[in-house]
């Protein structure tokens, strides 16, 4: 049992009668000081005592920020003042005055009219109790000064303030820090010497060493019956990281059991949840224990670039090295079946686990279909020779026979063949591949109708299906890639030019007065709304015009205020201006004006006089536009 000696030692410590120094215990951040000390304060918590005695049970203080004794002394007496509602203060005048008044030297009234003990406790030296020697007060009296090298306190003062604890007290004092630090603090300081105040005050230093066992079953002790069935899995992945510490492991624990908590709402009843759990609390804690230790090479670690790329086969070696073992041990499958690196990095990074359960819904384990043929080929270098060369036939067939429906499928099957080819593993040709991608992809796109927006949110660019794009950082899979966006674009802004010309070409007396309403809507490929983009640039004023005359006299007036709204933003909002996408509207508004200028109506005066106010409003707009100045302007809409 690791710091049995320091436990064995400090049961000795603590039974003594007046130690006379302080025994310290030091160790790096992480690795268990004050989880081992709080497990002793278990230990050495004695059961209030049946003859109404003042019980003083053991008192940890974190020092972390303090910056003045009088706040560790107000921090003192708030663990000491519930004592004053024990079982001893609640038996009346006699014990109170035999034990309080003669303990604390002071005249306490009690006279039994009801006072309530918050009075009581506002006229009593608490830190008296821990220098009385009356046998009515008992338990061993520890004190514990946790995190002494983040104590703002200057060290000479703190350990001055501890050491009349030692010195005028039966107290047993234990400080519980990561030296190094304080020993660094104050090596170069002026006057201050750590070592000499260090040797009149601590008789004793220990230093903690991980106990890692324990602090896991301390850490799943409270958790589901998951935890506890992976504990050696866990411990062998802690030691493996080599990490040394427990509180980094702690918050990895706490951040996977967010995760799979979540994953529990939706999957609990899975029959591959169990398995799914196993490999995702792995690869969950490599990732997590490497990048809280600042090892930003993890990325790399059982990634597709990895395996063909030019990175780094020192780091990459080094993690085989490290958990390779453990994870043919335990029947681990690759990270891609579960998560991959990249997306626990991403929610490490985050936090955030809406993104993890969009990742997740085209996970192996929960998938409601069978695994496809191009997923299967997607680990082709662990497969069986055999079924290599059956996949590669069959999922080469799909591809150039239009069997493929998903834009983002073509895109993996490019890069796997890509992959295959820089392997020696394919004579497909990479003109071959990107000509086929995109004739399929033609097809694909303008069939889903995917946005910009969709996809970027989604990260589909660098990922789909919870698998990363093979060869997507090779010349010929960028081709491929801008392709897909190029006519991802061309499709969403068709289908803009069609929900505007559905507004404007069938203008009636029932949609006008809805326009605004329309126009608020989300623009397919950025993050603004029609109305804030050029709406006019495709539509044909003649045809729009037809459609003005045939509006009732109330509507056309309702067009010419809208037109005059767009176009004087800042009547209805202070801080909006004409931007750059109303420059583009300049060609058709003039467009219109010559059209609805010639426009004539016999007999028909009110529709007349509409439409001269529509005219005039479209010169004054048109005036307006063509004198202010666009550079500069937001463009936001490209």
């Amino acid at each position: 049992m690791k710091n049995k000696i320091i436990t064995d030692y400090l049961e000795y410590f603590v039974n003594l009668e007046k130690p006379g120094y302080a025994v310290l215990l030091k160790g790096k951040w992480g690795s268990g000081k004050t989880h081992f000390i709080q497990n002793l304060l278990e230990n050495w918590n004695e059961p209030e005592d049946d003859k109404a005695k003042i019980q003083i049970n053991p008192i940890y203080i974190s020092l972390n920020g303090i910056s003045n004794t009088k706040t560790v002394t107000d921090k003192l007496k708030a663990k000491l003042s519930p004592i004053l509602y024990s079982k001893a203060v609640k038996v009346g005048k006699k014990v109170l005055e035999g034990i309080l008044k003669t303990t604390l030297k002071i005249d306490l009234d009690i006279n039994n009219d009801g006072e309530s003990d918050s009075n009581i406790s506002g006229t009593i030296d608490l830190l008296s109790l821990l220098d009385s020697e009356s046998k009515n007060i008992t338990g061993k009296k520890i004190l514990i000064f946790d995190d002494l090298e983040r104590c703002k306190i200057p060290i000479d003062e703190i350990f001055g303030y501890i050491n009349n604890f030692v010195e005028h007290t039966n107290c047993k004092i234990i400080l519980v820090a990561e030296e190094d630090i304080i020993h660094e603090k104050y090596e170069k300081s002026e006057g201050i010497c750590y070592k000499d105040f260090k040797e009149k005050l601590i008789g004793r230093t220990f230093e903690i060493e991980s106990d890692t066992t324990t602090a896991i079953k301390s850490f799943t002790k409270n958790s589901n019956g998951f935890f506890k069935q992976n504990e050696e899995l866990i411990e062998e992945i802690f030691i493996a990281s080599k990490t040394h510490n427990l509180r980094i492991l702690k918050h990895s624990l706490l951040d996977y059991k967010r995760l799979i908590d979540e994953t529990e709402k939706e999957y609990k009843n899975h029959p591959n949840f169990k398995i799914f759990s196993k490999n995702l609390l792995c690869y969950f804690l490599i990732t997590s224990l490497e990048y809280k230790s600042g090892n930003t090479n993890i990325k790399h670690y059982q990634s597709i670039s990895s395996f063909f790329n030019d990175y780094s086969t020192k780091s990459n070696s080094e993690f085989d090295k490290k958990y390779d073992s453990l994870i043919k041990k335990y029947s681990i499958k690759n990270s891609s079946f579960s998560l991959e690196i990249e997306e626990l990095l991403n929610y490490l990074k985050t936090g955030s686990v809406s993104k993890y359960l969009k990742v997740i819904e085209n996970n192996v384990f929960f998938r409601k279909s069978e695994e496809k043929d191009w997923e299967k080929l997607w680990l082709w270098y662990f497969i069986d020779d055999i079924e290599f060369n059956r996949l590669k036939k069959s999922v080469w067939n799909d591809f150039i026979n239009n069997k493929i429906n998903s834009t983002f499928e073509i895109l993996h099957v490019s890069g796997i063949y890509l992959s295959l080819l820089k392997n020696d593993l394919s004579n497909k040709q990479p003109y071959l591949i990107i000509k086929n991608a995109k004739k399929q992809l033609r097809r694909t796109v303008k069939n889903e109708n995917i946005t910009i927006l969709e996809s970027k949110g989604r990260g589909y660019f660098n990922s789909s299906y919870g698998k990363q794009y093979q060869s997507k950082d090779s010349k010929e899979f960028n081709e491929i890639l801008d392709f897909t966006i190029s006519l991802i674009k061309n499709n969403q802004n068709n289908n803009s030019k069609t929900f505007l010309s559905d507004i404007f070409h069938h203008l009636s007396d029932e949609n006008v007065n809805f326009i605004p309403e329309l126009l608020s809507k989300t623009y397919p490929d950025s993050k603004t709304n029609y109305d804030r983009t050029p709406i006019f640039k495709y539509i044909n004023a003649k045809k729009v015009n037809t459609k003005i005359k045939n509006l009732n006299n109330d509507n056309i007036d309702s067009f010419t205020n809208f037109l005059h709204n767009r176009y004087h933003p800042e009547e209805t909002y202070t801080n909006l201006t004409l931007k750059k996408y109303h420059e583009d509207d300049i060609p058709f508004l003039k467009e219109l004006l010559s059209t609805v200028s010639i426009t004539k109506f016999k007999n028909r005066p009110i529709k007349t006089f509409q439409y001269l106010k529509l005219e005039n409003e479209l010169k004054r707009i048109i005036h307006k536009l063509d004198s202010f100045d666009f550079e500069g302007q937001d463009a936001q809409y490209y």
